[in-house]
């Protein structure tokens, strides 16, 4: 609590375009199939007519929410073209593109890229414990087969070797990387001391569901990617903040 409010010191709007950084939701699509798992376009499409009405300023799919690692090639290409079709340029669109191979997932990268996405949200390998090398060099091979930015995400056994100070040496070390969304073990401590070293360019992402949100919101985080759910609340909660209405 005795953190200094880290308020941006313009406009949300201007900022952004200014920056290139976000200011509000960015939710991650569930993903909705019928009784033998095909996928439910129209109810994808209204997904995304719900996130854009509630004021998101990202929105993203194949991530952890839309149960990447249980979808097929096939539907995950059915996927995209649904969700930037919906879309339709009124906001950024990011896709998860992480695989249980390194070739899949610099196939999954390209393809996100052709298909339309603005960006891609990169977790770390779904399968294995992999050191910070094989981390580094997993970012630098995706990176250098697509030309749109990369949101960085710890996940699953590895979540350790990303520290403060790796995250910055993805940031420094590789164009693509812009964002980072930290979470894994001890995921608030890990954001307190990484907006301590954090450069201006790179932005840090809220997750954890939206847990936290105040806390996150003193630290200076202006941007949170959580699940679907509450998007009409928890925009509202974090404009309300960023315009100085912190009760």
């Amino acid at each position: 609590n005795n953190t200094p409010d880290q308020q941006p010191s313009q406009a949300p709007e201007a900022k952004a375009k200014e920056t290139g950084h976000f200011y509000g939701m960015m939710p991650i699509l569930a993903t909705p199939v019928d009784s033998r798992l095909n996928l439910e376009e129209e109810d994808l499409r209204r997904e995304v007519d719900y996130c854009l009405k509630a004021g998101c300023k990202a929105v993203g799919t194949l991530g952890g929410a839309s149960e990447y690692l249980y979808i097929g090639r096939k539907m995950r290409t059915q996927i995209i073209r649904t969700v930037v079709s919906a879309v339709n340029g009124r906001v950024p669109v990011f896709i998860g593109t992480a695989a249980n191979s390194l070739a899949d997932t610099v196939e999954n990268s390209i393809e996100a890229q052709d298909l339309g996405a603005d960006l891609l949200l990169l977790c770390s390998p779904p399968v294995g414990n992999a050191n910070a090398d094989e981390i580094y060099a997993y970012y630098e091979t995706v990176a250098a087969n697509v030309s749109i930015p990369i949101i960085v995400q710890d996940t699953g056994a590895s979540w350790p070797v990303y520290t403060p100070e790796f995250l910055v040496r993805l940031y420094e070390g590789i164009e693509n990387v812009r964002y980072v969304k930290a979470e894994g073990g001890n995921w608030l401590n890990k954001l307190h001391d990484l907006m301590k070293i954090v450069p201006d360019g790179l932005q840090v992402i809220g997750g954890a569901a939206g847990m936290k949100m105040l806390q996150m919101l003193r630290l200076g985080i202006t941007a949170f990617m959580t699940g679907t759910e509450a998007q009409e609340i928890h925009n509202a909660v974090v404009q309300a903040y960023l315009s100085g209405d912190e009760d």
